[in-house]
């Protein structure tokens, strides 16, 4: 089932980003991330613990930014085995649908000490722009 979630600016207008989880026919762990903006980009910012930059995919396609990898686990343990299991291991992926005042070109991800940092440039918004009607 989709999840959608609009946060808010803090000045109540309107959202400038939503994020969305799919749980389609694979499994796929939600992965946490924080969006906010300055005033010459939107970051995004992800705690991604145990992989490797390697394993972590960033793209955009039609305004989605897509964030997706896999974490591995090493050990090979029988499911009765377990006292407590709350981590997450397999694939993992979130999509964020980007606003229109964005530059995909321009994006940027850095990945330090388990944190994969997305920053997306800002554009100016498009105007309407008044058309002269000929007669």
């Amino acid at each position: 089932m989709p999840k959608k979630i609009t946060p808010q600016k803090s000045d109540g207008s309107k959202a400038f980003v939503q994020t969305r989880v799919r749980h389609d026919d694979d499994v796929f762990g939600e992965l946490a991330v924080d969006v906010f903006q300055t005033a010459d980009e939107i970051v995004v910012v992800s705690p991604v613990a145990g992989v490797q930059a390697d394993d972590i995919a960033v793209s955009v396609t039609e305004g989605v930014l897509t964030i997706s990898g896999s974490r591995g686990f090493e050990f090979n343990i029988d499911e009765r085995d377990y006292v407590s299991k709350e981590c997450f291991w397999g694939s993992f992926k979130r999509s964020i649908i980007l606003p229109e005042y964005v530059d995909p070109a321009g994006i940027k991800a850095t990945y330090k000490e388990g944190i994969l940092t997305v920053r997306i440039p800002k554009v100016e918004p498009v105007k309407t722009r008044m058309v002269q009607i000929e007669s």
